[in-house]
């Protein structure tokens, strides 16, 4: 069953010899319309200082979610050059992975936020990224786009959805594919 856009409560009760118990949860879901925001290879969501909230990697199919080294749940993530919340940096998808997100038709702006998060795989990482079968960006290295490696660097395109959903497609090149998060935005 999906989620209604906005909170969604459940609550269990029970009774246990006698003692009568309840525990409620609660999911904000996000409303597609006004557009969807992922903070990559996250297992929850988090809102930045600007107030733009991200939810959980969803909408993917492939390749691993990692953290920059020194990341924890325990302990502040690690600085990244040109952003204001880190920790929409500190993790990441990287591989050969694709999302399809679901999104009402009409006309969106896409933005990908990435960073070179490897000095290691600076010098040969360049990938190609296709939206709702068009490439958008081909050969792209994040470390030369941002000037340096755990540099913030973000890219931006108008799409067109039809069919109820925006597929994006990343794909490798000389380097895998790397993206920390991804906002989409009605035009």
């Amino acid at each position: 069953m999906a989620l209604a856009p906005g909170a969604n409560i459940v609550t269990a009760s029970a009774d246990v010899n006698g003692t009568p118990l309840t525990d409620t949860v609660s999911w904000t879901a996000p409303n597609p319309a006004k557009g969807i925001a992922i903070d990559a290879g996250a297992l929850t969501g988090l809102t930045t200082a600007a107030g733009q909230r991200y939810g959980s990697d969803d909408f993917f199919d492939g390749r691993t979610c990692k953290a920059l080294a020194g990341s924890s749940p325990f302990r502040p993530a690690p600085p990244v050059a040109g952003v204001d919340t880190p920790a929409l940096f500190a993790t990441y998808r990287e591989g050969r992975f694709g999302y399809d997100i679901p999104l009402p038709d009409g006309r969106w702006t896409v933005s990908l936020a990435m960073l070179e998060p490897d000095a290691a795989k600076a010098a040969e990482r360049r990938f190609s990224v296709a939206m709702d079968g068009k490439v958008r960006l081909t050969g792209f290295s994040p470390a030369e786009a941002a000037g340096g490696v755990r540099k913030a660097v973000t890219r931006s395109f108008p799409v067109r959805t039809r069919g109820g959903h925006l597929p994006l497609d990343f794909v490798p090149g000389s380097g895998d594919a790397v993206v920390a998060a991804i906002t989409v935005l009605p035009r």
